[in-house]
C-alpha cells in the first residue's frame, strides 16, 4: 500500500511538473504573440507616417504647381525671351519634381513590399509556432493517454492480486488469519 501511495504521489508530482512546463510554454507563446503584434503595430504606424509625409509632399507640390501656374500667367506679360527662359526653367523643375515624385512612389512601393514580406514572414512564423504548439499538445495528450493506460493496468493488476488473496484466504484458514493481521 505504501508503495502504491508513493507511486501515486510520484505520478501526481510528475503531472504537476508537466503542467507547469506546459504553462511555461504557453506563457512563452503568448509573449511571442504579443511581441509579434507590437512589431506589426509599429510597422503599420511607420507606414501610416510615411503615407502622411507622402500626402503632405504631394499637397505641397500641388500648391507649388498652382503657384507656378499663377506665376506663368504673370510672366505672359513679360517679354518673349524671358518667357522662353522661364518656361525652360519651369520644365526642368517640373521634370525634377516628377523624377522626385517617381522616386518617392518607388520608395513607397518598396516600403509596402517590405511590409508585406515581413507580414508574410511573421504569419509563417506564427503558423510554425502554432504547429509546434499543436504538436506539443498532441504529445502531451498521448503521454496522458499512455499514463492512463499504465494506471489502469496497474489497478487491474492490483485487483487481480487482491482477488487471488481472497480466494486463497477462503480456502486456507491460516492464510485468512494472517491476512486479517496484515490489514
Amino acid at each position: 500500500m505504501k508503495r502504491i501511495e508513493n507511486e501515486r504521489q510520484h505520478h501526481d508530482k510528475e503531472r504537476k511538473r508537466r503542467e507547469e512546463e506546459f504553462n511555461e510554454r504557453e506563457e512563452r507563446y503568448k509573449t511571442l504573440l504579443e511581441e509579434k503584434e507590437e512589431s506589426e503595430r509599429k510597422t503599420q504606424e511607420n507606414m501610416k507616417r510615411e503615407r502622411e509625409e507622402w500626402e503632405k509632399q504631394k499637397q505641397e507640390e500641388k500648391t507649388r504647381r498652382e503657384e507656378e501656374e499663377e506665376k506663368r500667367e504673370r510672366e505672359k506679360q513679360i517679354s518673349v525671351e524671358q518667357i522662353q527662359r522661364l518656361k525652360s526653367e519651369m520644365e526642368r523643375i517640373i521634370r525634377e519634381k516628377e523624377r522626385i515624385e517617381r522616386e518617392r512612389q518607388e520608395q513607397l512601393e518598396d516600403s509596402e513590399k517590405r511590409l508585406t514580406e515581413e507580414r508574410n514572414m511573421r504569419e509563417d512564423q506564427q503558423k510554425t509556432l502554432e504547429d509546434k504548439q499543436k504538436l506539443l499538445e498532441e504529445q502531451h495528450e498521448n503521454e496522458l493517454k499512455r499514463r492512463r493506460v499504465e494506471c489502469r493496468e496497474e489497478y487491474e493488476s492490483e485487483n487481480e492480486e487482491i482477488k487471488k488473496k481472497k480466494i486463497c484466504s477462503e480456502t486456507d484458514h491460516s492464510l485468512q488469519v494472517r491476512n486479517l493481521k496484515s490489514y
